[in-house]
């Protein structure tokens, strides 16, 4: 019982450890935004981990082999899924080009009292 779990530890940290896209990301959050806020990328990200490696252990592998129309739904969502990032992608990318700043999240504000424009005083007649 040990050595099982201490392979599945090594197997663990061998999926975790090294720096790869998904720890690139965590890492960024980090320094863009703040521990309080990069705090969720690292619960989701160990999450999924998570999942993903229970799912293997599992043997969600059999169940995909047993049945091949649900290996083709998980591919048809998944492609689906990253069309969807794609073309969100994409969009940013164009927004980004022509100088468009659509807000994407966060209440609405208004600018600093500095950036509004200044009254108009009309004449009375």
């Amino acid at each position: 019982m040990e050595t099982a779990y201490l392979a599945g530890l090594a197997l663990g940290l061998a999926l975790i450890v090294p720096i790869g896209a998904q720890n690139v990301f965590v890492v960024g959050q980090g320094l863009a935004v703040g521990w309080p806020r990069a705090g969720w990328a690292v619960v989701a990200a160990g999450s999924c981990d998570t999942l993903l490696i229970l799912a293997g252990a599992a043997g969600v592998s059999g169940l995909l082999t047993g049945i091949p129309a649900l290996r083709g739904a998980l591919l048809l969502g998944g492609a689906a899924f990253l069309t969807y990032l794609g073309a969100v992608l994409a969009q940013h990318s164009n927004d980004r080009a022509t100088g468009n700043r659509r807000r994407t999240h966060g209440p609405k504000r208004d600018p600093p009292h500095s950036a509004r424009k200044p009254a108009t005083v009309r004449p009375s007649t």
